[in-house]
């Protein structure tokens, strides 16, 4: 059982005999506008949900917690790369913190973040 300090952080998990490591990935759309009707420029701002199971962090700690917030350690944990082709930027977060990181006692991480960008159509 390793601990998060000693953890390497540039190594993805590999999790079958073929060396690939399966992320399940879920959207949920919260808002969708157009400040100006007579533009092509939409706001969009959605929840994106990534859960992947990494063998090197399963624990087997009986608190009543079903799971460790790892917000802290998001540095130390591989975190799968996720590219966004788009005609549009991304806005800042409003707030500092705006993902979530969760590990469950069987290695698996759910990776929760509120993105906002600014897209613009193409005619």
């Amino acid at each position: 059982m390793g601990t998060l300090n000693s953890k390497p952080t540039v190594f993805h998990p590999f999790t079958s005999v073929s060396g690939t490591l399966t992320v399940n990935v879920s959207v949920l759309l919260l808002s969708l506008a157009s400040p100006d009707e007579s533009s092509l420029k939409y706001e969009v701002e959605f929840l994106l949900q990534q859960q992947w199971f990494d063998p090197r962090l399963r624990y087997s700690n009986r608190s009543r917690y079903e799971f460790l917030n790892a917000i802290h350690h998001y540095d130390k944990i591989w975190l799968p790369d996720t590219y966004f082709i788009m005609h549009g930027d991304f806005k800042d977060p409003l707030i500092p913190v705006h993902f979530a990181l969760r590990i469950y006692r069987n290695g698996t991480v759910n990776y929760l973040m509120r993105q906002q960008f600014i897209l613009n159509q193409q005619r």
